[in-house]
């Protein structure tokens, strides 16, 4: 049945692509070496997660409140990630390493 009104509708998009750099940035392991490269590539990789995580939250055209709510605890993860991970490098890094200080005495 046809009404002769047209609804506007945005032109529909593929999401999948926006999910990629946060598959990406989640391990398995961990960081059992203690290195410090991974660890500077994911939070480099967290950082357009998180981007894209203000999108779904704020600048989606269609969403709903479920997915506002889960996007903000996303936030609040990615948020703990990088707090976690700078101080992990700090740990890691030889200038701020308790060890370091224990060698000098």
């Amino acid at each position: 049945m046809r009404t002769g009104h047209l609804i506007p509708h945005p032109k529909p998009s593929h999401d999948v692509h926006y999910l990629i750099p946060a598959l990406c940035s989640t391990g398995s392991k961990g960081n059992l070496c203690q290195r410090k490269v991974p660890l500077s590539l994911s939070l480099a990789l967290t950082v357009p997660a998180a981007v894209l995580a203000v999108y779904y939250l704020l600048l989606q055209t269609y969403s709903l409140r479920l997915e506002a709510f889960l996007s903000a605890i996303l936030l609040l993860f990615y948020g703990l990630e990088l707090l976690l991970g700078f101080l992990a490098l700090l740990s890691f890094s030889r200038i701020f390493s308790p060890l370091h200080y224990l060698e000098r005495n």
